[in-house]
């Protein structure tokens, strides 16, 4: 099945990879040594878009893209839990340059003629939802001159990249399109958990996940593919709060003031556990909200981006330990005025991306 539909308002697409806290796939990722293509208006898009951003120092690498999905098992119930057979679930992966996905972001966000006309770009970012150990989840605001900017944002996450293990100045190496390490998950997974590790200034070790996603879904915001699990840290807000002050106390003693502005200037929020199911379940109204220079007072009031609102919708049960109906929220945020589709998990289903955009 091709994924091929009409995009209006909020809409999501997810494929699920686990279905609340007793029901587990084993996901295998595949390399298919496949590089994007695009079609010849686009590509000539790309490359001039990013001329005036090579010129100022940005670099193009390595991302993986999806090729398909498909789901090769049925569950086995033993006592209470739902266990597979390996693996359930494949996800065929290509790889395209950084600067594809700049260039093909900025003609679907445009509206343009050529931009592909499913409304998104397949490649893949990789993030998991975060537990403070005073049971609240962090969040970002990211700046406005950024992806996704104004909207609420979990950490850590990001692109799987060619940068988690090369150096930033041969990223782009054509040698690194098919290297194994820009498709193992857990080697990307933990080039973020460093990311985040520093940023407050505490031990990587402090940081545990979650391996395996919880679902493969993309958006409006995001508009491009995202796999999300769980983790948690052995830090409080308060203490991580401290922390960072003193990170950024530490990079001023060191001379680093841009890298100290850039945190200062930061916005972390910690959403308590008892606002989550509000702040999921308000998301069908705040949809509809320009996040543009809106600061409500209240957590449980702010607009997140597709990507943060699906993991905590799949990753609800694990955060917190309670276990919500996940088919009865998505029912009731659709009818609020979201469109979220999910797609069929079965034995036998097979979900085709475009090799061409």
């Amino acid at each position: 099945m091709n994924i091929s539909r009409e995009r209006k308002g909020a809409w999501m697409d997810v494929f699920p990879m686990s279905h609340g806290k007793n029901l587990l796939f084993d996901v295998e990722f595949v390399p298919t040594g496949e590089n994007i293509k695009l079609n010849p208006k686009l590509a000539e898009h790309v490359e001039k878009s990013w001329v005036p951003k090579a010129e100022s120092g940005w670099v193009s690498s390595w991302i993986p893209f999806i090729r398909e999905i498909s789901y090769k098992n049925e569950p086995n119930e033993i006592g209470d839990l739902m266990t597979f057979n390996s693996p359930s679930a494949i996800v065929e992966l290509g790889s395209m340059k950084y600067k594809e996905i700049d260039g093909i972001n900025d003609a679907i966000e445009n509206g343009l003629e050529f931009a592909p006309q499913q409304g998104f770009n397949p490649s893949l970012s990789v993030g998991y939802v975060t537990a403070t150990r005073d049971g609240k989840v962090l969040f970002q605001r990211r700046a406005p001159d950024v992806h996704c900017p104004n909207v609420l944002h979990h950490e850590p996450t990001g692109y799987m990249t060619s940068l988690a293990f090369a150096p930033r100045t041969e990223c782009d190496n054509p040698k690194y399109a098919q290297d194994e390490r820009l498709f193992d998950v857990e080697l990307q997974l933990g080039a973020k958990t460093r990311e985040l590790a520093e940023t407050f200034g505490i031990p990587p070790e402090s940081i545990h996940y979650q391996l395996m996603p919880d679902f493969l879904g993309n958006g409006h915001n995001s508009i491009e593919f995202f796999f999300s699990s769980t983790g948690k840290t052995d830090y409080s807000e308060a203490e991580l709060r401290e922390s960072l002050n003193d990170r950024i106390k530490k990079l001023r003693k060191e001379g680093n003031e841009r890298q100290a502005k850039r945190l200062e200037n930061t916005e972390f929020l910690f959403v308590p556990f008892e606002k989550l199911g509000k702040l999921i379940m308000n998301q069908g109204r705040l949809c509809k909200i320009n996040p543009v220079g809106y600061r409500p007072a209240k957590p449980e009031e702010m607009p997140l981006i597709d990507e943060s609102l699906l993991g905590l919708i799949y990753g609800y049960a694990d955060l917190t330990g309670e276990s919500p109906d996940i088919d009865e929220t998505i029912a009731r945020l659709n009818h609020e005025g979201t469109d979220i589709k999910v797609y069929n998990s079965s034995r036998g289903q097979r979900y085709n991306l475009p090799r061409q955009l």
